[in-house]
């Protein structure tokens, strides 16, 4: 099997000794997404949801957050009428209510494979506790940095064929 490579100078450097950002960001990603129908449900209709993104810091009036709101739902439901994609700063403030509305505290980080803390590289095990706080800021921003300052220590990456996965309580 070819390994990916790219250059950095003039040594070559195998993906496998590069961090996998990837798997990191997509398991971040999908921790909290939540449909526009899914979040109608879950706080009794466009009004509730409404009310629950001006609490995350939308400023417009409730009337006007719900026609969006019945615009993200057509765009969902396939309709041909008035429709748009939720804007990524939209589709966030979607989640961080969702997720508040769920009750959750924070989550646990588990990441398996080949993780180098501080400079010692070798297969581990390990699970990293995050406040929500500091979980929503990682899921809008996943960095290693992040972990690492979590996990109380300098550096903090995986490699190669990592799993990451994240358990939210």
């Amino acid at each position: 099997m070819a390994k990916a490579r790219s250059w950095a100078g003039e040594t070559a450097v195998s993906s496998a000794d590069r961090p996998n950002t990837k798997a990191m960001q997509d398991a971040a990603a999908i921790v909290f997404h939540s449909s526009v129908s899914d979040a109608v449900d879950e706080f009794g209709g466009t009004r509730g949801l409404a009310e629950a993104l001006m609490r995350e810091g939308d400023t417009r009036k409730v009337s006007s957050i719900q026609r969006n709101i019945q615009r993200w739902l057509n765009y969902e439901q396939g309709t041909g009428k008035e429709s748009s994609k939720p804007s990524k700063a939209a589709q966030t403030g979607v989640n961080r209510a969702t997720m508040q509305e769920r009750g959750g505290s924070g989550a646990a980080v588990h990441v398996s494979g080949t993780v180098s803390v501080n400079g010692y590289k070798r297969e581990r095990d390990m699970e990293i506790p995050l406040e929500f706080d500091e979980l929503m800021n990682f899921v809008e921003d996943a960095r290693w940095e992040a972990l690492a300052e979590a996990y109380n220590v300098d550096e903090l990456h995986a490699y190669g064929d990592v799993s990451i996965e994240i358990e939210v309580y």
